[in-house]
């Protein structure tokens, strides 16, 4: 009987140390990266004046700021439907700003979907 609980025992703490062992190298991957902050200006229908990539690393927090500095009365918005980024549509002056994971390594397309010809690019997560 005492050999079954102590074998009870032994597992149970293996168990929860692999837990923590595990939570611990997780959270080291992410914790590793510093955030980054991009700002994205929306300006004579291009993206920081031509459409330039925006390169990330997978597992790094992401807080993004988009403006619309049209003098006109152009809206824009921003969009990264593969890593699921998305802005309200913006007036002429506004500006949103976004925070995300960059979860996945790839080569991802963002774009402006009131302009997607003109309002291209690409966001490489590494």
């Amino acid at each position: 009987m005492r050999r079954i609980i102590y074998l009870v025992v032994l597992a149970v703490i293996a168990v929860v140390a692999g837990g923590v062992l595990w939570a611990f190298s997780s959270s080291k991957v992410s914790d590793s990266l510093p955030p980054v902050n991009i700002e994205v200006i929306a300006r004579e229908m291009s993206f920081n004046e031509n459409n330039p990539p925006i390169v990330i690393k997978k597992g790094q927090t992401i807080q993004l700021t988009v403006k619309n500095e049209e003098e006109s009365g152009v809206y824009h918005d921003f969009e990264i439907s593969a890593l699921r980024v998305k802005t309200q549509l913006l007036e002429p002056g506004e500006a949103e700003t976004l925070n995300f994971t960059a979860d996945r390594e790839g080569i991802f397309t963002y774009t402006c979907p009131f302009h997607p010809r003109m309002m291209v690019g690409k966001v490489i997560v590494e």
